[in-house]
């Protein structure tokens, strides 16, 4: 999860970003799926940016919005660091069964256990790698 009642805009943001490094998505997918998917638009814009059925005065997302997100999260995957992955620790990651990710950032900074199939979804333990 990337988003928790109790985060202000910037971390809940920062989480998002967290969230999608760690499932291998690149600068270039992001786009993709901001000029595409309502859902990521609306967890980095907020809901109301992303469904004009939940605002009287919708302003739709601009793509200069979106070329400043791609580029602000490029920087942020260039400058992940050992303490970016250390601010939230992970404990367990869940994902599901079938759907390939590109889990290699997740493999930098964690170790993943064998994981356990439950229904459709795996659950890996994880703990974050010695320096």
């Amino acid at each position: 999860m990337y988003s928790y009642g109790s985060t202000n805009d910037a971390e809940r943001l920062e989480r998002f970003y967290q969230y999608l490094y760690y499932l291998g998505v690149d600068p270039k997918a992001l786009e993709i799926d901001l000029q595409n998917s309502p859902q990521t638009r609306g967890a980095i814009f907020g809901f109301h940016r992303a469904n004009p059925v939940i605002t009287t005065n919708f302003q739709p997302v601009s793509a200069g919005e979106i070329d400043a997100q791609v580029r602000t999260y490029s920087a942020y995957v260039a400058a992940f660091s050992r303490e970016q992955a250390a601010r939230w620790g992970l404990s367990y990651v869940i994902l599901s069964d079938w759907t390939p990710y590109d889990l290699s950032n997740l493999d930098r900074w964690y170790v993943r256990d064998e994981g356990q199939r439950v229904g459709g979804s795996i659950i890996y333990s994880v703990r974050l790698r010695n320096e």
